[in-house]
Order: C-alpha cells, then structure tokens, then sequence
C-alpha cells in the first residue's frame, strides 16, 4: 500500500534567513512556523502520517507544493470569495499594486504541474519515503 500526502512547502520552506534557499531535506521550520497555525498544523499532520506509516508498513511519500495557481482561479469563486481572494496580497502583489516583496521571496505551482508530480509521486518507487517540495 502507498500513500500521496499533500502537505505544504511552509513546513520547510520558510525562513527568518532571506538568504538562505531551503531544501527538500531540511528540517521542519520549528521556530519560525510556530506562530502561523496553517503550516505548523501540516508539520503535525506530516509527523502523524510518518509515525502511523512506520507502524503499518505503509509506503509514504509527501509532497509540499508552495502556493497554488491555476488558470480558473477565478472563474468559480461566489462575489464574497472573489471579494476577499482581491485583498489578499499575492492577488495584489501579481496585479503589481503592492509596492514589496517578502524578504525571502514567494514561490507558486501551477496546478497543471502539481496534478501530474502527484500522479507520479504515486506511480514511481523512486519517490518512496521522499518528501518533496514542489514550486
């Protein structure tokens, strides 16, 4: 049996360094995601899976895709959704209406990239035991 986790890259891809590129097999964020329940929420998440895949022998590979983009972003969303996905800064900052960027830089996927990697992550043993940031 194998199992595709969907994670995030924020489990290990963020830092306090804006130099420093993490990489796939860097540890968690521990003192810099503490404070941002999402992606600590994800480290747990990760830490569960890899516990529970140990005890039933289950092959786990983790995939962590930064932000994900696609071409009907837009399309679907109700006016409120819409409304709020406009304030957020990534929207603002990709119509260039926001004058910064975050220190460390912003990473996305586009969905028609994420889709095939986690069909391939589930298809190739290569990937097995692996976790794997995508963007």
């Amino acid at each position: 049996c194998k199992v595709v986790l969907a994670s995030t890259s924020g489990t290990v891809g963020v830092s306090r360094d804006a130099q420093r590129v993490r990489r796939d097999e860097d540890g968690y964020a521990v003192g810099v995601i503490d404070g941002w329940p999402y992606y600590d929420s994800k480290r747990k998440g990760e830490e569960a899976a890899l516990l529970l895949a140990r005890e039933l022998g289950v092959r786990l590979v983790i995939l962590r895709p930064s932000s994900i983009l696609g071409p009907s972003d837009m399309r679907f969303l109700t006016a409120k959704a819409s409304e709020y996905y406009h304030r957020k800064s990534v929207y603002l900052h990709l119509v260039r209406r926001v004058p910064y960027l975050p220190s460390g830089g912003l990473s996305f996927c586009d969905v028609r990239d994420v889709a095939p990697a986690f069909l391939a992550a589930m298809a190739r043993p290569a990937a097995d035991g692996r976790a794997l940031c995508l963007g």
